[in-house]
């Protein structure tokens, strides 16, 4: 019974995979601020006439309801394709306001960041080309650097970093080599990053003085 489960979730992980949209690092890191932000907002009123659309659905058979899968859909692939960019040049920080903002709207922001990272841990031991893995540890590594700042006010963050720390995620050496012969990046796995910035924000237990120390200050 257990492995039937294990099979089934596996497939569903693959199933996930084979359906979103995958980028390649080195084809979005020689694109230009106007380059990406024209395409990320395309992403973004795609998705607000899909929204639109749904809605008017909706009001014709009388209900004050509508999906809205298939518009955070779109939006959470805006967020793919940000993170999925190398960010030597600040770009996810000019970038990602406006998909944050769409996304906060549905109330699913978090919970898409959440999705893209499990894509990312399980993408990386996937049988598919090498820049596509490479692509999965830019989107860990983008991730975090933006929402580290968040981690100690808020619950949805700690949860993405204990994922990817729990994870145990060990890069693969034809990643590695890919990453260093294209721009000589550094490949630190993703779980051990996640584990010093998870152990780094835990409050630092005040020393008790002895009898001595506290009699004499």
């Amino acid at each position: 019974m257990a492995r039937r489960l294990c099979c089934l979730i596996l497939i569903q992980l693959f199933a996930s995979l084979c359906q979103a949209k995958l980028y390649k690092y080195s084809e979005l890191e020689v694109k230009n601020y106007d380059e990406m932000s024209k395409i990320v907002h395309e992403k973004i009123r795609l998705a607000s006439r899909i929204d639109l659309k749904k809605q008017r659905q909706s009001d014709k058979k009388g209900r004050s309801d509508y999906d809205e899968f298939e518009s955070i859909e779109v939006l959470k692939d805006s967020l793919r394709l940000i993170f999925s960019r190398p960010n030597k040049d600040n770009l996810v920080e000019k970038l990602l306001p406006d998909v944050r903002r769409e996304l906060n709207n549905y109330g699913a922001y978090y919970d898409s960041l959440n999705d893209i990272v499990v894509e990312a841990v399980n993408g990386v031991s996937q049988k598919i080309p090498v820049v596509y893995r490479s692509t999965f540890i830019f989107i860990l590594e983008n991730v975090m650097s933006e929402l580290r700042p968040d981690l100690k006010g808020s619950d949805e963050v700690k949860k993405i970093f204990t994922y990817i720390r729990d994870a145990n995620l060990e890069i693969p050496n034809d990643v590695k080599l890919d990453r260093k012969l294209r721009s000589m990046y550094r490949s630190d796995s993703p779980s051990l990053t996640a584990r010093k910035v998870l152990k780094a924000a835990q409050p630092k237990k005040k020393k008790t003085k002895g009898f001595w120390e506290r009699l004499f200050g």
